[in-house]
């Protein structure tokens, strides 16, 4: 019998979206956790606005998605404008996820359905309970907490998880240096009623020669934000007036549209920072404390969820006796990298935005008129919103690549795209649904030009049986037939019968594919002989 003494003790300071995703992400995979909290309770600002679709994969692992859908409104494209005149249109795909390209809802609601979720699964959130101190040892973290009646509590813990904010407490506690850089450009936030109103599900952004940016984002069906570039900060203080915005919309929006019923007016400055080391011995940082970076592209609070899904299986796995300093390590080196893009490309996207000289306006405005004409291009555009061009092809755990496969295919690293397959129980299904979000999967794929494919699937099964008990449960076989042959035994068998597994992975004979928890595909191998699938897991 395990007694309490032995269960591994995971302290998570920070009770905003990020640190809501950690504990739930830690329960779904068996970790118990407590959270605390400065706040008094969920925000009452809008603040972040979209879920973007690689962050509802993430959270479909925890979580039922369909609420965040339901409670939101899906984004159906983004329509660029200078005065009257429309410059370029995007409209969302629906061929690059199984749930929606985004979801625009506000902050307060995607903390309130994930701490539902958190209470039907018996975790409570220590609200007004603030970590103010934490001394990491080689063994646990000594903490101490403090309540909003000034009550303090000593406390250690395992480990420690820092998602409280960009005025981190535990950044500051350990000493990590936060550099990088400002951006010149002041900010307006307006979450108002406009009337006329905008077209719900789209985003209109308006680039004026002179002006800069003004983009408008719906919040709900009543309420707009505006964002908008300040060229002019004189009289507009911390919290402008609704006339101020009035006059900024006067002169960037045509069609004398009117603001009412401010809900949140505000100024702000672009931060952009990430830290040189997400991981501090049994100290990780997770979201703003470990990264920030200018709110273009809505990647914020989805880039510090992303990193909560990441950190959580690996912890879980590393708890369960699986993986040693190799697996926690990538959670740093994984999600740096992931920040550093994110903040590169949402740099680049506000310098370009915000620009105001008529010359370079003009430059810009052809550019977005030509690029939106190329398919190849608005698929790059796309997939850099959404966030599925994240990969960890040069980082992070071993990306291998043992046989020769198709040109084009699926690189070792790369996030499973979206294909579909018939499942005995779903029907035609997106593979990534089939797949358990809490195991590893082997995906043993049939050429349909090789013979014996029965033999492939022994070969990965005694590959699995041989692997340490611990870990052999973590792993399925899942087989991807090219026809409606049964596979015999008791594995997961699904139909490729489109081939778009095949072409994806790009196998010149019957091969076999390593699914991490996160759809992250790190290995690519031939399927009758387990060597690289061992060598694989043993580098953990």
């Amino acid at each position: 019998m395990e007694h309490a003494d032995d269960i591994p003790t995971v302290l998570i300071s920070g009770s905003g979206p990020v640190g809501l995703t950690l504990a739930l992400a830690l329960h779904a995979h068996g970790v118990p956790v407590r959270i605390v909290g400065k706040a008094p309770g969920v925000s009452e600002h809008s603040k972040a606005l979209v879920i973007w679709a690689r962050t509802l994969e993430d959270l479909a692992a925890v979580t039922d998605v369909e609420e965040f859908i339901d409670a939101g409104i899906v984004l159906q494209g983004a329509r660029f404008h200078e005065g009257a005149e429309s410059i370029a249109e995007l409209e969302m795909p629906e061929d690059r996820s199984r749930f929606p390209a985004a979801v625009m809802i506000p902050q307060y609601r995607t903390e309130q359905l994930l701490l539902e979720r958190l209470e039907a699964a018996g975790i409570t959130v220590e609200w007004e309970t603030e970590l103010v101190a934490c001394t990491p040892g080689p063994e646990r973290v000594e903490c101490r907490l403090r309540r909003a009646d000034g009550s303090e509590e000593a406390c250690t813990a395992d480990w420690l998880l820092a998602a409280d904010g960009a005025h981190s407490t535990v950044r500051s506690q350990l000493g990590l240096d936060f550099q990088g850089d400002d951006l010149p450009t002041t900010f307006l936030i307006a979450d108002v009623v406009l009337d006329p109103p905008f077209e719900p599900g789209y985003l209109d952004i308006f680039l004026q020669p002179r002006q800069g940016l003004c983009a408008c984002f719906p919040v709900d069906r009543t309420t707009t934000r505006l964002v908008v570039s300040l060229l002019d900060e004189a009289g507009v203080g911390d919290e402008p007036s609704l006339e101020f915005v009035q006059g900024v919309i006067d002169r960037t929006i045509p069609g004398g549209v009117v603001a009412s019923d401010p809900t949140w007016l505000a100024t702000f400055r672009v931060h952009e920072r990430v830290l040189e080391r997400f991981r501090v011995g049994r100290v990780l940082l997770a979201g703003d404390a470990a990264h920030t970076h200018s709110p273009a592209g809505g990647h914020g609070m989805n880039t510090g969820m992303q990193d909560a899904c990441n950190l959580a299986w690996k912890l879980a796995m590393h708890l369960r006796g699986i993986g040693g300093e190799p697996l926690l390590e990538s959670y740093h080196s994984e999600r740096s990298h992931a920040a550093r893009k994110v903040v590169e490309d949402s740099s680049r996207f506000t310098r370009v935005a915000t620009i105001s000289h008529p010359a370079l306006s003009f430059l810009r405005k052809t550019g977005l008129r030509v690029a939106t004409r190329f398919e190849g291009i608005r698929h790059h555009m796309l997939d850099n919103l959404m966030m599925m061009d994240i990969d960890y092809r040069d980082v992070g755990l071993p990306r291998v690549g043992a046989v020769p496969r198709n040109h084009g295919a699926l690189a070792p690293g790369c996030h499973l795209p979206l294909l579909h397959v018939t499942d005995v129980d779903r029907g035609v299904t997106p593979l990534d649904a089939v797949l358990d979000p809490r195991r590893f999967t082997l995906l043993v794929v049939e050429n349909p030009r090789t013979p014996s494919f029965p033999k492939a699937i022994d070969s990965m099964l005694a590959t699995v049986a041989e692997l340490a008990p611990g870990l052999a449960e973590l792993v399925e076989v899942v087989a991807v037939r090219s026809g409606d042959d049964p596979v015999g035994g008791s594995i997961r068998s699904v139909q490729d019968h489109a081939g778009e597994v095949d072409e994806a992975m790009g196998f010149r004979g019957h091969g076999v594919v390593l699914v991490r928890p996160d759809r992250v595909a790190s290995l690519f191998s031939g399927a009758l002989d387990g060597t690289e699938v061992r060598r694989w897991f043993d580098s953990l």
